[in-house]
């Protein structure tokens, strides 16, 4: 405030105050790695018979805090190499920040979803030489940030199935043959059986 103010006179002086947004910005990227084995049994498969990492095949969810109770952020999905990123996370003041990643369990037959979440914590420092005067770093718990699934190939069933034919009244050392149709309304088509008496 500017003003003039005179000893035998009453005078009003006023203030405004103004809210100066911080001029400080910062960014940091949150990255996780889905990673996907194969099992027949409880051997595990790889190479081409492993079951392959689809784009999208798998969801993730960011949240603010510790733990899937806080504000959910983001949405990502995986690639084809099983990277999986989240966008810009957008800073404006020095601290510390804290953030849950938490795969969406999907409802594939066979496969074994990562249930432990990952915890990011973001330290943002002001630095003068950093873009925005912010930079950040990111520590990761666990710190190799993967989730992996397992695929379990469902085994095939194998049953051996026995019938007997009675022939009346056949020749004499002959052995006729006879065929048979297995008709499952489980499976689309099974081989023909054939018996000989």
């Amino acid at each position: 405030a500017t003003g003039t103010i005179q000893s035998t006179k009453l005078s009003k002086a006023s203030f405004t105050n103004k809210k100066v947004e911080s001029s400080l910005r910062g960014t940091a990227k949150l990255e996780v790695t889905k990673l996907l084995k194969t099992k027949k049994g409880d051997t595990e498969v790889t190479g081409t018979d492993a079951h392959k990492l689809v784009a999208g095949e798998f969801s993730f969810r960011l949240y603010e805090g510790e733990g899937t109770n806080g504000t959910l952020l983001q949405t990502a999905t995986n690639d084809a190499n099983g990277k999986v990123e989240f966008r810009d996370l957008t800073f404006t003041k020095a601290d510390t920040y804290k953030y849950t990643i938490q795969e969406v369990k999907g409802t594939e037959d066979g496969m074994t979803y990562a249930f432990d979440p990952i915890t990011a914590t973001v330290t943002v420092e002001e630095d003068a030489s950093a873009q925005g005067g912010l930079k950040s770093t990111v520590v990761y718990s666990p710190a190799d940030k993967t989730f992996t699934n397992t695929y379990t190939e469902a085994q095939p069933t194998t049953y051996t199935l026995s019938i007997k034919k009675d022939a009346e009244g056949k020749p004499a050392g002959t052995s006729p043959t006879f065929s048979f149709d297995v008709v499952s309304h489980l499976i689309s088509s099974l081989p023909t059986l054939v018996s000989c008496i």
